[in-house]
C-alpha cells in the first residue's frame, strides 16, 4: 500500500470546526418564511414528525417536552390536544417550544413561523389571536396535492378573524366532510392534510364545496383581515425591532393629533370605540386584545404594520372607515309593568299608616315589581317603613 496516498487522521487533535455540527432532530426548512403564508409551527413539527417516521405525540413527549423543563407536563397527549395551538401564538408556551425546536434542529428563524414578533403590542395572554380549532382551504390542499408540492399549514389559517382563503375565495373548514368532526392543531396519524379521526383526505374539488352567500361589506372585511395579518407574518423577518406597546402609543397619539387636535376621546368618538379604552391603551394600562388591535387598524383604514412603522404620509392619505353597517339586534324589554309614581307613592303613604305594615318586598310583589325599583323611586317612604316593622320587632319582643 502506498503511504503517501493514504493520511491517518487523529479526530480528538484535529484543529476545532474541522467537523461540521450535527443537530439532534432533522434539519428541516420551514415553508414560506417572509411570505403572508409562511407555514405555523404546529404544522413544522407534524411534517418534523413525520420526517421520521414517528407521530407527533412521539416527537414531543420524547424529544421536545423534557426540554421545557415543565414538570406538570405528564400526560403529553392531553397537553398537546388543547395546548398545542398556544404554540402559534404569544405567549411563553410559544416561545419555549420555538427555543427548543431551534436547538434540536439548529434552525434559528423558527419564531417568524409564530406571531411571537409581536408579543409586545397586544394581550400578553394571547386573546383574541387563535381559533380553538385547527381550519384550512380544501382547496389549497387539492391543489398542492396536485401540483407535487409540499402540504403544510400557513400560519394565517389559525389566526382569528381569518375566516377565508384569498386566493380561492373560499371558507376555511374546520370539521372533516366525512365525519364532521373537528380537527386538533397537533395530533396527527397521517400528517398534515388527513383527518386525525378518520384517516379521510381533507382537500377538495371547489365545486364540491357549497359557497354561503354573505354581504358584499362583510366580504370586504373578511379579505382586508386576511390581507392586514398577511402583511404582519410577512414583515416580521424584516423588522429591526419588536413591536412594543411605546409604538402603539406613540400611533394613536399621532392619528389623534391629525384627526382630533389630540384628544384621545374625541378619536375614539368619530372611529365609533370607546374613549376609555382608548385612553387606557395610551396610558399602558393594559395592551389590545389581537382581534381589538384589528378592529382599530380596520376603522382607521390602516394595517397594524403601517399603524406602528407607517410615516407622516400614511396618516395624511387616511380615508377613515367610520364603521360598517349595523346589525339591528332585539332590544329585550323589561317584563315590569309600567307604574304611576302618583298611585304607588299614595299606597306606601297608607301601608305606613297602617299599625302592622307590610315589608318591601311583600309590597313590590303585589304590585308587580322588584323591590329595589320601590326603594330607588321611594327611598323616603320605603326607609320609613322599614323603620316601623324594625321597632314593632323589638316592642314584641320587649313584651
Amino acid at each position: 500500500m502506498d503511504s503517501d496516498r493514504y493520511t491517518l487522521i487523529n479526530i480528538e487533535q484535529s484543529p476545532s470546526g474541522f467537523l461540521i455540527p450535527r443537530s439532534r432532530l432533522y434539519h428541516l426548512a420551514p415553508i414560506g418564511a417572509g411570505t403572508p403564508y409562511a407555514e405555523s409551527l404546529t404544522s413544522y413539527i407534524l411534517r418534523l414528525a413525520d420526517a421520521h417516521c414517528v407521530t407527533s405525540q412521539t416527537l414531543m413527549s420524547k424529544e421536545v417536552i423534557p426540554l421545557l423543563r415543565k414538570g406538570y407536563l405528564k400526560t403529553p397527549r392531553r397537553f398537546l390536544m388543547d395546548d398545542s395551538r398556544t404554540f402559534n401564538g404569544v405567549t411563553q408556551y410559544a416561545k419555549s417550544v420555538v427555543k427548543v425546536l431551534e436547538t434540536l434542529t439548529m434552525r434559528k428563524s423558527l419564531q417568524y413561523h409564530t406571531m411571537s414578533k409581536w408579543a409586545g403590542v397586544v394581550d400578553p395572554a394571547g386573546k383574541g389571536l387563535l381559533k380553538k380549532e385547527r381550519t384550512w382551504c380544501p382547496h389549497c390542499y387539492e391543489e398542492w396535492a396536485a401540483n407535487g408540492n409540499t402540504i403544510y399549514d400557513p400560519l394565517i389559517w389559525s389566526i382569528r378573524g381569518v375566516s377565508r382563503c384569498d386566493k380561492h375565495m373560499a371558507l376555511l373548514l374546520s370539521q372533516c366532510p366525512k365525519c364532521r368532526r373537528r380537527q386538533p392543531f397537533l395530533l396527527s396519524r397521517a400528517g398534515v392534510g388527513h383527518c386525525y379521526h378518520c384517516d379521510r383526505w381533507l382537500g377538495v374539488n371547489l365545486k364540491e364545496v357549497e359557497q354561503k352567500q354573505i354581504a358584499d361589506w362583510f366580504l370586504k372585511k373578511m379579505m382586508w383581515m386576511y390581507l392586514a395579518v398577511g402583511e404582519m407574518i410577512a414583515a416580521a423577518p424584516t423588522l429591526d425591532n419588536d413591536p412594543s406597546s411605546l409604538d402603539l402609543t406613540e400611533a394613536l397619539k399621532r392619528y389623534a393629533g391629525l384627526m382630533a387636535e389630540g384628544n384621545l376621546s374625541e378619536l375614539g368618538r368619530r372611529i365609533k370605540m370607546t374613549p376609555h379604552t382608548i385612553r387606557q391603551w395610551v396610558r399602558g394600562r393594559y395592551r389590545p386584545r389581537f382581534d381589538s388591535l384589528l378592529d382599530l387598524c380596520y376603522r382607521l383604514n390602516v394595517t397594524p404594520v403601517k399603524l406602528l412603522y407607517g410615516t407622516l404620509e400614511d396618516c395624511a392619505s387616511l380615508n377613515l372607515r367610520t364603521s360598517s353597517p349595523q346589525i339591528k339586534r332585539k332590544v329585550r324589554k323589561s317584563k315590569e309593568p309600567a307604574i304611576k309614581k302618583e298611585v304607588v307613592q299614595a299606597l306606601l303613604e297608607k301601608i305606613l299608616a297602617w299599625k302592622r305594615p307590610s315589608s318591601i318586598p311583600k309590597i313590590a310583589k303585589k304590585l308587580g315589581c322588584k323591590d329595589w325599583t320601590l326603594r330607588y323611586h321611594f327611598p323616603g317612604l320605603c326607609h320609613e317603613i322599614a323603620e316601623k316593622r324594625k321597632l314593632r320587632k323589638i316592642a314584641l319582643r320587649k313584651g
